[in-house]
């Protein structure tokens, strides 16, 4: 027996099995997951035959089976009917029908952000910091572009290429909380 652990008998199958000092005192009764749904359920969780698993488990939630008759009166009076996400109700609301609707005005920031010009500096930073963090150094996880010299107060400096680094997404968002706390500062002494 290894150190803090405790040999234990399952109350289903009566197998041998050890757990931890820790687990004993939350109270294991059962070796497996299958012998805990066995012991809720009464019925065994082991899998078989996949397939007629799968079968039988999507089957339960499909609600009570109808039969020929019930499925003909169902399938009648929805006859002719609309699907209700394609209704005249639905098509009220879109576009310049929507009641927040504001003229199709985007920000300006949100245009930039979604142009060609922006996606090709995405595209040459990656490439040029080797697809990895400039940080940590981490690479093949999800990298963002990040503006050294933050987007909104240099316009001017959003699309150079040196104005770009590939950041990891903690070390973006840890880079971003610096870049606020620094230029609120910033602006409040000028």
């Amino acid at each position: 027996m290894v150190k803090n652990r405790v040999t234990l008998i399952c109350q289903i199958c009566g197998k041998e099995y050890e757990v931890p000092l820790s687990v004993v005192k939350i109270g294991s009764k059962y070796c497996s997951w299958a012998c805990l749904a066995e012991s809720k359920r009464g019925k065994p969780l082991i899998v078989k035959d996949r397939e007629a698993w799968l079968r039988r488990k999507s089957e339960a939630f499909k609600g009570v089976p109808r039969t020929e008759e019930q499925k003909r009166k169902i399938s009648a009076t929805l006859k002719g009917q609309k699907c209700p996400w394609v209704s005249e109700r639905n098509k009220r609301n879109v576009g310049p029908l929507h009641p927040q609707w504001k003229g199709g005005v985007g920000s300006e920031a949100t245009k930039i952000r979604r142009s060609e010009g922006l996606i090709e500096w995405k595209k040459k930073v990656f490439k040029r910091d080797g697809y990895a963090c400039g940080f940590c150094g981490i690479g093949n996880t999800k990298i963002e572009a990040d503006h050294i010299r933050p987007f909104s107060l240099y316009p001017e400096l959003r699309l150079d290429l040196a104005n770009g680094q590939t950041l990891c997404k903690p070390c973006h968002k840890r880079k971003t909380d610096l870049d606020r706390i620094w230029y609120d500062n910033f602006r409040t002494r000028l």
